[in-house]
C-alpha cells in the first residue's frame, strides 16, 4: 500500500502532493532583466570607487566606524543587563510532595502544575499530577496529563501504566489494555525479578490490565492478572483494590471485598480514590452509614472539590436520609467543580423531580439536557428528561424523548426500562395503559451509579 499516492507507485506523486513543473512566462523575463541591470550597476559602482579611492575612503571609514561603535554599544549593554533568573521550581515541588503525602490532592495539583513548566521531563512530577487528577475525579484531564507524561518519558513503564489507569476511568478498556501491554513490554518479567523498582512498575501495569479485563467482563483474565501483580509486589495497592472489586462484583464475597479495599487504603492512605472505595463498601456492603459518611467527610476536609466524595454524600442523603435539599447541595458542589460531571448532572435533575416542595421541573430539564448531551444513548437519562418535560406541562416534547428512550431500551434488551416506558411513562402523556411503578434508585442502572468503577 502506498500512503497518499492515489494507489499508484511513482507517477509524479510525493506524499500526497502532485508535483508540477513551473513554466517561465512574463515574470521570469522581468526577473532576468532586473538581475542584469543590478549586475551592471554593481560593476559601474565598483569601477567608480576604485578610480576615486582617495575621495571615497574617508566616507567609508566613517560609515564602518559608526557600525562598529553601534555594535560595541550593543555588546556593552547586553553585558550590563543581566538575564532574568530562571524560576526555581524547588519550593513548589517540595510543597507538592508534602501535599501528596498527606492526601491533599487539590494542593498537590496546584503546586505540580506551577512547577512542571520548569521540569518538562520530570516523570515523577508528571506521574503524581496525573494520579492527583484521578484522585479528584478529573478523569479527562488525567488522560491528557498521562499523555504528557509519556511524551516526557516514552520508555517509562509507569507512564504507560498510569495512562492505562486513566483510560479505564474514561471507560476505554481496550485502549487501556494496549497501554498496559506497552508498560509490560518496558518492564519484562525477567528484569522485574531482580529489580525491585521495576517489579513495582510491572505489578502496577498488571493490575490495570486486570481492571480493563474486569470492565470487559473477562473475569478469569482479570483475576489472573491481579494475582500475578500481587505475587510480584504484595504491596501493590492498585492490585489490592481491584482484587476487592473482583470479590465484590464477581464472587459476591463482600467480606473479602471489604478486607481488600481496606488493605489497599492502609498501604496508601494518601490515595483518596482508595478511600472512596472503602466508604462505598462501608455504606453498601456493610451497612455502616456512620463509618461511610465519616470516610467521605475526611476526604472533603482536605479536598473540598473532590467530585467523587461529593457524589457519594449526595447519594447517601438521597437514599438513606431522603433529604433532597442536602442531596442537591452535594450534587451542585460537584457540578460547580466539574461542569461536565455526568453523574452529578443526572442526579441534580433527579433530585429536582422529587415529589416534594423542593421540586423544580424546569431546572431539572436544564441539568438532564446537559447529561443527555454527554451521554446521548443513556435510556435512563432520556426517561427522566421526558418526565421533566411532562411535569412542566410539555407532553409533546416529552413523548419525543420517550420514543428515543424506548428504542434504546429495546435495542439494549433492558426489559425493565422497556416496561417502564410502555406501562408508565407513555400512558401518563396520553397513552391508554394504566401506570406501573416508575424506575427508582433500586432499578438496574442506578445501582451501577451508586457503586461503580469510577473511582
Amino acid at each position: 500500500m502506498y500512503l497518499n499516492s492515489g494507489g499508484r507507485k511513482g507517477g509524479g506523486y510525493r506524499g500526497g502532493y502532485r508535483y508540477q513543473k513551473r513554466g517561465g512566462g512574463c515574470f521570469s523575463t522581468v526577473f532576468r532583466l532586473v538581475m542584469l541591470l543590478f549586475i551592471v550597476g554593481a560593476v559601474i559602482g565598483g569601477i567608480y570607487v576604485y578610480q576615486n579611492m582617495d575621495d571615497v575612503r574617508p566616507e567609508i571609514q566613517r560609515v564602518v566606524g559608526d557600525v562598529l561603535d553601534t555594535a560595541d554599544d550593543t555588546v556593552r549593554q547586553a553585558r550590563a543587563t543581566p538575564l532574568p533568573p530562571t524560576p526555581d521550581p524547588g519550593d513548589d515541588v517540595a510543597l507538592a510532595v508534602r501535599a501528596w503525602e498527606r492526601g491533599a490532592m487539590e494542593d498537590a495539583i496546584i503546586y505540580y502544575t506551577s512547577a512542571l513548566p520548569y521540569l518538562p521531563n520530570d516523570l515523577s512530577a508528571h506521574y503524581r499530577l496525573t494520579m492527583a487528577l484521578v484522585n479528584q475525579g478529573r478523569y479527562l484531564e488525567a488522560v491528557e496529563q498521562a499523555e504528557v507524561a509519556i511524551t516526557a518519558s516514552p520508555f517509562s513503564p509507569d507512564a504507560w501504566a498510569v495512562l492505562a489507569m486513566t483510560l479505564n476511568r474514561t471507560e476505554s478498556p481496550r485502549e487501556a489494555i494496549a497501554a498496559a501491554t506497552r508498560a509490560l513490554e518496558l518492564a519484562p518479567q525477567s528484569a522485574a525479578e531482580s529489580q525491585p523498582d521495576l517489579a513495582k512498575s510491572r505489578a502496577r501495569a498488571l493490575a490495570f490490565m486486570g481492571e480493563a479485563y474486569l470492565a470487559l467482563r473477562q473475569t478469569d483474565l482479570a483475576r489472573t492478572y491481579v494475582n500475578q501483580a500481587l505475587e510480584l509486589d504484595p504491596d501493590s495497592f492498585e492490585a489490592w483494590n481491584i482484587r476487592g472489586r473482583i470479590a465484590q462484583e464477581v464472587d459476591l464475597d463482600f467480606a473479602t471485598a471489604m478486607e481488600s479495599y481496606m488493605e489497599a487504603f492502609e498501604i496508601a492512605p494518601y490515595m483518596t480514590y482508595l478511600g472512596i472505595w472503602v466508604g462505598r463498601a462501608q455504606l453498601y456492603l456493610m451497612d455502616d452509614q456512620e463509618g461511610a459518611v465519616s470516610t467521605f467527610q475526611r476526604i472533603l476536609e482536605q479536598n473540598p472539590s473532590n467530585t467523587l466524595a461529593l457524589f457519594e454524600l449526595g447519594m447517601y442523603y438521597t437514599r438513606y436520609q431522603g433529604n433532597p435539599a442536602e442531596s442537591f447541595n452535594y450534587y451542585d458542589r460537584c457540578v460547580q467543580n466539574d461542569p461536565d460531571n455526568f453523574r452529578c448532572l443526572y442526579r441534580l435533575g433527579r433530585t429536582l423531580l422529587a415529589e416534594t416542595a423542593f421540586a423544580d421541573p424546569r431546572a431539572a430539564i436544564e441539568y438532564l439536557t446537559r447529561a443527555h448531551e454527554l451521554s446521548p444513548s443513556d435510556g435512563y437519562v432520556l426517561y427522566w428528561l421526558a418526565d421533566a418535560y411532562r411535569q412542566d406541562g410539555d407532553c409533546t416534547t416529552a413523548l419525543s424523548y420517550m420514543s428515543q428512550g424506548l428504542a434504546i431500551a429495546r435495542q439494549t434488551n433492558d426489559t425493565g426500562l422497556t416496561s417502564d416506558y410502555e406501562n408508565f411513562a407513555i400512558p401518563r402523556c396520553g397513552g391508554s395503559r394504566p401506570p406501573s411503578a416508575a424506575p427508582d434508585d433500586d432499578e438496574e442502572g442506578d445501582d451501577e451509579e451508586s457503586f461503580d468503577d469510577s473511582a
